[in-house]
């Protein structure tokens, strides 16, 4: 499990932004070559005004459940489904390949 957690005061044309954020994330190993994993994001401003020139947004929160399949050390392929509200919901569904070159340590050539 992975838990992180930021505040942040910085000094913006309108004044003083203050700031947080943090994340969830669960990754289970439920088969030697499958793993299923749960995270859950949420931002806020505590004080201040955002400033226009920022691609930020106030409050937002994010969850997601994916599955991914590694069948050895050089690859994994990964199928994740997010929803997400920042004054609206949005979905998406990420298909992603890993492929690594190289020599492995647990390995001998």
């Amino acid at each position: 499990m992975t838990v992180e957690y930021l505040i942040r005061k910085m000094d913006v044309p309108e004044g003083t932004l203050l700031d947080h954020g943090g994340y969830i994330e669960l990754d289970a190993l439920v088969h030697p070559e499958w793993m299923l994993g749960i995270r859950a994001d949420y931002t806020d401003v505590i004080s201040g005004v955002m400033p226009e020139s920022e691609q930020l947004w106030g409050r937002e929160w994010r969850a997601g459940v994916s599955t991914t399949f590694v069948p050895t050390v050089f690859s994994k392929l990964r199928l994740q489904y997010e929803i997400r509200h920042r004054g609206s919901l949005s979905h998406a569904i990420f298909l992603q390949l890993e492929v690594g070159a190289g020599e492995d340590i647990s390995y001998e050539f």
